[in-house]
């Protein structure tokens, strides 16, 4: 707005010109009284376009500095809405919100490290197991073998040293499985 007013003061300032321009061409120069006149309508219309374009520029003047007033404080009440509306809303809530979120995640961290190391455990007792079967099944297996192609070649007495060995075998790990 202030500078559409400013913009009328320069057109208003060029039209009392141009107005005064023109009756200052009509006069007749060897006539003193209407030469007179001729400048007086010229001061009067450029008077008049200076008047224009003054009040013009001190109302845009004057606009910019309400516009400016109200501007600041219509931003001051919107502030002041924006505490108002703030204020209403626990701010703590999102920090108490966090504190628990944080909180139960350390849980579930602690919770998944006692699952891991109880699976670690039974994995390793089931594997000891299995191992120790199939170590047992195998001497089992040798010396019934080792009996059977024994009593076919009539070696009996040798494989009868395989057994034992095999039977204290056995226990050795039957014992370390226990134990």
């Amino acid at each position: 707005m202030p500078g559409v007013l400013t913009g009328f003061g320069i057109i208003g300032t060029f039209l009392g010109l141009i107005q005064g321009l023109h009756s200052f061409a009509s006069i007749q120069l060897g006539n003193s009284q209407a030469t007179q006149l001729g400048l007086q309508d010229l001061m009067n219309s450029v008077s008049c376009a200076f008047i224009v374009s003054t009040a013009a520029i001190v109302s845009a003047i004057l606009i910019t500095i309400v516009e400016k007033y109200l501007i600041k404080a219509l931003t001051a009440d919107v502030q002041e809405l924006v505490q108002t509306i703030d204020q209403l809303y626990d701010a703590g809530a999102s920090e108490d919100y966090l504190a628990r979120l944080v909180k139960a995640t350390e849980d579930s961290s602690a919770q998944t490290r006692v699952l891991k190391d109880a699976l670690v455990q039974e994995l390793g007792d089931l594997l000891r197991e299995l191992t120790a079967a199939q170590i047992k099944a195998s001497i089992e297996n040798t010396g019934a073998l080792g009996t059977t192609i024994g009593q076919s070649m009539g070696l009996e007495l040798v494989f009868g040293k395989v057994r034992r060995h095999a039977r204290t075998a056995s226990y050795f790990l039957n014992s370390k499985k226990d134990g």
